[in-house]
Parts: C-alpha cells; structure tokens; sequence
C-alpha cells in the first residue's frame, strides 16, 4: 500500500482543461486502455463529461476518473446522476490503493457537486473492488443508455447513493431506468 500523503488529487471541470492538459489525460487513458479495440476514438469524445478527477504521485499521473452529468426523471422525481467512466490506474501502480483513493476523492466531489447518486457500469470482476468503495451492485432491474437510437441495456451496473431516500434507493436498485442518450 502506498502512504496516502504521497498521493495529490486535482479536480477539474473538462471545459477548462488546457489543450495540453486534455493531451495528457488521453494520452495516459489510451495506454492504460490499450487492450481495449477502439478505445482511443472514444476517449474524451462524450457529451456531458463535466468532471475529471486526477491522482498524482509526485508529478506522475497515475490515476483518473471521468464524471458525467446525467439529468433523469423516473417515477416523478428529477435526479443529478454522476456517471462514473474512465477510471484508470496503470498497473504497474494497482494494488497500491490508489484506486480506492482516487474513488474516496471522487465520492467526495459527487456529493461536493450535488449529485444524487453515482452510476458505473463494469466487468462482474471489479463488483467487489466496487463495493469495498461503498458502491452499490445494482440487485435487479436495469440500466438503459441511448446509444446510435438503440437502447442498450447496460449490465453489470454499480451505483452510489448520495442523496437518495429508502424508496429512492429501492427504486434504483429494483427498477428498470432510462439514463438518456449516450454511454460515459
């Protein structure tokens, strides 16, 4: 594990990243997404990505999480949804803890920013490192995205409540839900 101290965080809003800044932060998701077909025509290309959360180790990069503002209404209420993408830790830095540093800071950004919830969508694998972040598995129903006019059911779905009463969070765990166009 790495000592915490050793770690700084940056919070940026996207539209405010410098040409070089955003150079940067492509850069370092394209390598850490390398296995990932296609990966690099996608990056830092969606509407609505309004949040990055950095983590640096002296001056090095070595973590990122994107956040997506999403405005949905279901069952008569409007919530501010986080959509989490894009987080990132090299390997050669995994398993040190930065991950669910970079994930305590971007909890405290959500709730910062008025956020009702955080949404993700990963690999079944990474449910446990989820969880172990006080994140959510989401038990039944599913998460809908728009994407190319096609709704698209976005599987394994992990979620944060921030703001969110007990029928709330029965609902965003139980029901089927609409988050608008797009992925994140």
């Amino acid at each position: 594990m790495i000592n915490s101290n050793k770690i700084s965080f940056v919070v940026k809003k996207v539209c405010d990243l410098t040409l070089k800044e955003r150079q940067v932060i492509v850069h370092f998701l394209v390598e850490v997404f390398a296995d990932s077909q296609g990966y690099s025509d996608c990056v830092y290309t969606g509407e609505g990505l309004e949040l990055c959360v950095l983590a640096y180790l002296e001056n090095e990069l070595v973590g990122h999480v994107g956040i997506t503002r999403r405005v949905v209404d279901h069952k008569g209420k409007t919530y501010q949804v986080g959509g989490i993408g894009d987080v990132a830790v090299p390997k050669v830095h995994r398993k040190l803890g930065i991950g669910s540093l970079i994930l305590q800071k971007t909890t405290e950004v959500l709730k910062d920013n008025q956020f009702d919830l955080g949404l993700l969508f990963c690999h079944p694998d990474l449910y446990r490192f989820y969880s172990s972040c006080g994140w959510l598995e989401k038990e039944k129903g599913l998460i809908f995205a728009t994407v190319n006019g096609i709704k698209e059911d976005q599987m394994f779905t992990c979620y944060l409540p921030i703001n969110l009463s007990q029928k709330e969070l029965s609902y965003w765990n139980n029901d089927d839900i609409e988050v608008g166009v797009g992925s994140w």
